[in-house]
C-alpha cells in the first residue's frame, strides 16, 4: 500500500510538472530605439526636448492599440505596427520608466489578446535613463614621484607631476 501510494505521487508530481511547462507561455517585449540619452541644458525653444521611439512586440508579432505609459508624466497609445513615441523633457537626469497601462483595446493580428496574454504583457517593462556625462566620462589623474618635467618641488627637493586624461 506505501509503495503504490508513493508512485501515485511521484507520477502526480511528473504530471504537474510537464503541465506547468506548456506552450501556453508568452513573450512580452518593449523595445526602446534609445535607452540612454545625455542630459540637455534647459533652452527656451525648446531643444532639451526630445521624442523618443519604441515598439510593443507579444512573440514578434506587434500589438497595436496598447497604452504605453511613459513614467507618470503621459500615455500614448501603439500604431497598427506596435510603434509609439513621446516627446520628452532631456534637461534633467532620471530613469524613466515605461510599462503598459492598458490593453483594454489592444490587439495581435487583430485579435484581441487573451488573458494569458495580457498577464505577460502587464510583466513587460524597459527604462530611458537620462544621465548627465560625468556618468559616461572617466578621468585619470596619476602622480609621477621624480619627474623632471613638474615645476613644482617638493619637500625634499623632488620633482613630482600630477596629470590627468579622459578615458
Amino acid at each position: 500500500m506505501k509503495k503504490t501510494g508513493l508512485i501515485l505521487l511521484v507520477m502526480l508530481l511528473a504530471l504537474t510538472g510537464c503541465e506547468s511547462k506548456g506552450g501556453s507561455e508568452h513573450q512580452a517585449v518593449i523595445k526602446l530605439t534609445q535607452t540612454e540619452l545625455p542630459v540637455k541644458a534647459w533652452q527656451m525653444d525648446n531643444s532639451h526636448m526630445t521624442t523618443i521611439h519604441g515598439q510593443v512586440l507579444m512573440d514578434n508579432q506587434p500589438v497595436a492599440y496598447a497604452d504605453v505609459a511613459i513614467s507618470t508624466m503621459k500615455t500614448v497609445n501603439t500604431d497598427p505596427n506596435g510603434n509609439f513615441s513621446a516627446l520628452i523633457d532631456q534637461s534633467q537626469p532620471l530613469q524613466i520608466p515605461v510599462h503598459i497601462q492598458s490593453l483594454d483595446k489592444a490587439t495581435v493580428q487583430g485579435k484581441d489578446l487573451d488573458q494569458p496574454m495580457k498577464d505577460a504583457m502587464k510583466m513587460a517593462e524597459a527604462e530611458l535613463q537620462i544621465a548627465s556625462d560625468y556618468h559616461k566620462k572617466r578621468r585619470r589623474i596619476s602622480w609621477s614621484p621624480g619627474s623632471s618635467r613638474s615645476s613644482c618641488a617638493g619637500a625634499a627637493g623632488n620633482k613630482n607631476i600630477f596629470s590627468s586624461t579622459d578615458v
